[in-house]
């Protein structure tokens, strides 16, 4: 079984502190971009380099999630694109959703719950979060 929590802050900038805290115990980041706006992804750098520093000397999952799918006449990031980001940020996984149509999600959150179970599994040795409210993920 596997607890998971969501935050949703929007990349909005008066938020960057608060969003740094929440990496502290935290197992996986989504980092989710439009990709009908290349500048989405482009101001993710900042919060990949901030989740990194803070996740530092323990398994933890960096997902990269490319939304707005279903609009493909305005799309300004293609898969590759997105990809070669993965490659240059360190990122561990590339995931498209729509998240007004549904396309993917479930199985780009799916993905991401077992992805950090294994990669918690691998490392038994590593710091993990426990917490009263329920058991931690991957134990």
């Amino acid at each position: 079984q596997c607890r998971a929590t969501i935050y949703d802050t929007s990349g909005q900038p008066h938020l960057k502190d608060t969003v740094r805290t929440q990496y502290r115990g935290t197992d996986c980041v989504m980092f989710v971009f439009d990709v009908t706006r290349k500048q989405t992804l482009q101001d993710l750098a900042l919060y990949i380099d901030a989740a990194k520093t803070e996740m530092a000397g323990r398994p933890h999952e960096l997902i990269l999630v490319g939304n707005k799918i279903d609009i493909f006449e305005s799309r300004e990031v293609g898969a590759a694109e997105a990809s070669e980001f993965v490659a240059t940020h360190g990122l561990h996984d590339y995931r498209e959703v729509s998240a007004k149509s549904g396309a993917n999600v479930n199985l780009t959150f799916r993905n991401a719950l077992t992805h950090t179970a294994f990669r918690a599994k691998k490392s038994p040795g590593m710091p993990r979060r426990r917490t009263k409210k329920g058991p931690p993920c991957c134990n």
